[in-house]
């Protein structure tokens, strides 16, 4: 929906995947992937440090 990511790191704790964040530089959005629910947790809009070039 949101569309290929320019870059997209998975979270992980002890080993198990605790989700994916997906950032989206030219549209400044994150957004974060919930792995246990299956569902999107959190959306963030605009500049932050996660948007910023590589």
């Amino acid at each position: 929906m949101f569309g290929t990511p320019d870059r997209a790191l998975e979270d992980e704790a002890y080993g198990d995947l605790m989700g994916y964040d997906n950032y989206y530089r030219g549209a400044q959005k994150h957004v974060r992937w919930d792995a246990w629910d299956d569902r999107i947790s959190l959306i963030n809009l605009g500049a932050f440090e996660g948007n910023a070039g590589p």
